[in-house]
């Protein structure tokens, strides 16, 4: 994001000298009024294809020429930016999920917690006061980033917790505990299941919401 700024008001000013150029060049060439000379340099700068506003002369057709291949390379440039935006931003999503699968998979006797919500919050806010290493399991967006204010360092593990997969690549067959906090009993009874069933001999803590829950978990 930081390298696209520059970047972007870099086109932008070449954008506004182009039209100033052309406006300043159909002026000196044409001899029209600014308003129509406006008009007809942005239309040939974007290549939108009108009608001339006025008639052009020999030196005047020449010029809209040129300004034209100018304004075609401009939006080549202009394009070329927001694809490389674009990918950046999903390149730079694809080596962040890369580089914490890599951290999880180097993890042992590390603590899971399931959920990113208030009280997954204070409890990773907890763990990390210790310190000892955790991951988060989180599907939610928003939370996440709400997460990221609070906990800046938190390891995140962006997937569904109530699926054995996802368990497994935050580590579970290498922890020794596992928090789940999720906003529904249901999830929570079947993440305890889960990951009793991966890890026998996990420590699992959890969080009831609705009393007749307990007995059950």
């Amino acid at each position: 994001m930081a390298a696209f700024i520059p970047r972007f008001l870099w086109t932008l000013a070449v954008l506004v000298l182009l039209i100033v150029l052309g406006t300043l060049g159909y002026v000196l060439i044409e001899q029209q009024p600014l308003a129509d000379v406006l008009y007809m340099t942005v239309i040939t700068v974007t290549a939108v294809g009108y009608s001339e506003v006025f008639d052009l002369t020999p030196t005047g057709r020449t010029f809209t020429i040129i300004l034209l291949l100018c304004g075609i390379s401009w939006m080549g440039f202009w394009f070329a930016n927001i694809t490389s935006f674009i990918v950046e931003l999903d390149l730079k999503d694809a080596l962040k999920r890369r580089r914490n699968m890599q951290e999880m998979a180097k993890l042992k006797e590390h603590v899971i917690i399931c959920g990113a919500g208030r009280t997954g919050r204070q409890v990773a806010q907890e763990i990390e006061s210790v310190p000892h290493d955790y991951v988060i399991i989180e599907r939610d967006q928003t939370r996440m980033e709400e997460l990221a204010e609070y906990v800046p360092d938190a390891r995140v593990l962006e997937g569904d917790a109530t699926h054995d997969h996802v368990l497994l690549e935050a580590g579970l067959l290498q922890a020794n505990g596992l928090i789940t906090c999720l906003t529904a009993d249901a999830d929570n009874l079947y993440v305890c299941l889960s990951a009793r069933d991966l890890a026998a001999k996990l420590t699992i803590v959890t969080r009831a919401y609705e009393e007749e829950s307990i007995d059950k978990l």
